[in-house]
């Protein structure tokens, strides 16, 4: 049996969240983000993945406004295993992985790196329509 069209787009784009929102898949392996570039919207989850090595995803702070750095820090919350604010915990093993929902922000693009990694050139964008 054919599994209906959204079925499969739900299951290529990493599935739904609460209430319909998207979950979006974000892979760390060999020194960069696969995708390097993510839409999502106020709401959408992101999942971060580590593939290999010693990986975290850390939002370029003086690059967004405050405001909104503020909102992603509360979004991705406190916790010993950060390295920094705006950023998640330091994934060490192969397939462990860190999600937050993102909080309201404002259209716009929020850069993020990975702090082990960012003199490799190890950067993504979020954008947020």
């Amino acid at each position: 049996m054919r599994a209906p069209f959204a079925t499969l787009v739900v299951l290529l784009l990493g599935g739904l969240g609460p209430a319909g929102r998207s979950v979006h898949q974000i892979r760390m392996t060999s020194n960069r983000f696969t995708p390097a570039e993510v839409t999502a919207r106020p709401g959408d989850t992101l999942r971060i993945i580590n593939g290999n090595g010693l990986h975290n995803l850390q939002f370029v702070a003086d690059s967004i406004p405050a405001p909104m750095a503020a909102l992603l820090e509360r979004a991705m919350g406190g916790g010993k295993d950060k390295l920094s604010p705006v950023g998640s915990p330091l994934l060490i093993d192969a397939g462990a992985s860190y999600e937050f929902a993102l909080p309201p922000l404002v259209p716009g693009r929020y850069p993020f790196v990975c702090l082990a990694h960012v003199a490799n050139d190890m950067r993504g964008v979020l954008i947020v329509p």
